[in-house]
């Protein structure tokens, strides 16, 4: 039996474990608002919902920039080219993390300076902490399912948000009313560094490299921005570009067009077995006409 659940875990690895990580993480969050909820308060719930969409509007900016291209660019990278690759993305994530810590220590710390009825000066340092370690640990389960290692980012979950639950459980049933915002966030960035860390021994050989690094972040910039140009939009309507010219700029486009430059022999030639039944259609409709 054990062998027989191994064996189908392993065959369906990818589909089982994206879908159990997605649901863990989807029951722990909706736990944990309902514990906040619960023990919190009304106001300083109020108060951590609003100091953690500062948090999620940072990781919305990290997926656009960093994680989101390469969940689609890292898989067509070669073997011999990916340690450089995700080197330079390693970097990118870095350097992102740094600065986002810094922005967002100093605007909770200039927000409390200038609006000290929010009381929010003591939520800086942990709300920076809590989201230098959530883009760390986001970053790498993205990083392990891109890699097609999706055990590892369910583990690397499990870590952060199932130990994230049982703390936060004992701390509410322990201290009550001592909890509040800036003590949750210390357990979201303490477990978030946890799995971060213990995630970063999983990771794969990797190499810094400058040339790869400038390219990476030049093409990471480009596919994160709007790229769609008058032309592209419709590249179905092959009258408008030659093949010569669609294949001339292919290395310029994303996504389905490539799929459509990289077959356009398959496309012609369904345009081409079309077109005698259209003709046959309109004759027939100019006859009984």
């Amino acid at each position: 039996m054990i062998r027989l659940a191994v064996r189908l875990l392993t065959r369906y690895s990818h589909v089982n474990w994206a879908l159990a990580d997605q649901a863990m993480i989807s029951g722990v969050n909706f736990l944990t608002g309902i514990l906040l909820a619960r023990y919190l308060g009304i106001e300083e719930f109020g108060r951590f919902t609003l100091a953690w969409m500062a948090v999620l509007f940072v990781n919305s900016i990290q997926h656009a920039a960093i994680n989101s291209p390469m969940m689609s660019i890292g898989p067509k990278q070669p073997e011999t080219e990916a340690p450089a690759y995700y080197g330079a993305i390693i970097v990118q994530q870095i350097f992102f993390s740094c600065a986002a810590f810094a922005l967002l220590y100093a605007g909770v710390r200039l927000s409390g300076a200038a609006f000290p009825e929010w009381r929010v000066e003591g939520l800086a340092l942990p709300l920076a902490v809590a989201a230098l370690g959530f883009q760390f640990q986001d970053f790498l389960r993205r990083y392990f399912f891109t890699r097609g290692r999706g055990a590892a980012a369910f583990a690397n979950d499990a870590v952060r948000y199932l130990g994230q639950i049982g703390v936060l459980i004992w701390l509410f049933l322990t201290f009550g009313d001592a909890m509040d915002s800036a003590k949750v966030m210390w357990v979201i960035a303490i477990l978030a560094a946890v799995a971060a860390v213990s995630g970063a021994f999983f990771v794969e050989r990797v190499e810094v490299s400058a040339v790869t690094l400038r390219k990476t972040t030049f093409h990471h910039w480009r596919f994160s921005s709007l790229t769609v140009r008058k032309r592209e939009q419709m590249i179905t309507q092959l009258s408008l570009m030659t093949s010569a010219e669609l294949l001339g700029v292919r290395d310029t486009l994303e996504s389905w067009s490539l799929l459509c430059i990289d077959h356009l022999d398959v496309l012609a030639s369904i345009g081409a077995s079309s077109r005698p039944e259209t003709e046959k259609v309109v004759t027939a409709s100019k006859v009984s006409g």
